[in-house]
């Protein structure tokens, strides 16, 4: 990891220790992930006409609207999670990111897919996120969602509900910007 790359440095000495500015709150991550990088990501994954003379202003686009932009956005916050998790970490810190870390559609998916076996749980990272270890915990999670896995819907709704509560950064990206 680099300065330059998100990650603030003392001038020419090595950068400040990473893991004491990321761990401390989800809002020094929110510091960390480059606003540039979330801006580029909308505009490469949606379509948007510019104004001129042959369009006329409809509304807002709201990044839920969008899969495709909301899916662009998640696998970025993941991949940013997966480089601060393969960093030496103590059991507290690496805790902390695992269930700050969010999930894809995708990943949300393999908790109905009951094909993945409890021995197989780490081996994802939603399993990890969400502190699912055992079979029944799965269960139990199936049951209080109500649906297959399948539904987008059921995903944003879901997700909605965790990240306001696990990554409050994510949550005002996705969710509070609009409101």
């Amino acid at each position: 990891m680099q300065a330059g790359k998100g990650f603030p440095s003392n001038g020419d000495a090595a950068p400040v220790s990473v893991l004491k500015f990321a761990l401390v709150t989800a809002k020094k991550i929110d510091s960390m992930i480059q606003e540039q990088d979330i801006e580029n990501l909308i505009y490469n994954t949606v379509d948007i006409v510019p104004e001129g003379e042959d369009s006329v202003f409809l509304g807002d686009f709201l990044l839920l609207d969008s899969p495709a932009c909301v899916g662009a956005i998640l696998e970025y916050v993941t991949r940013y999670y997966d480089t601060l998790l393969q960093l030496p970490l103590n059991v507290v810190e690496r805790l902390q990111l695992q269930t700050q870390r969010c999930f894809t559609f995708e990943e949300y998916q393999c908790l109905f897919t009951l094909s993945i076996t409890e021995h197989r749980f780490m081996h994802y990272a939603i399993f990890k996120t969400l502190l699912i270890t055992t079979n029944a915990e799965r269960l139990l999670f199936i049951r209080n969602h109500n649906h297959d896995g399948s539904s987008y819907e059921g995903f944003v709704a879901f997700l909605q509900s965790w990240s306001k509560i696990h990554n409050p950064f994510l949550h005002s990206l996705l969710y509070e910007i609009y409101s």
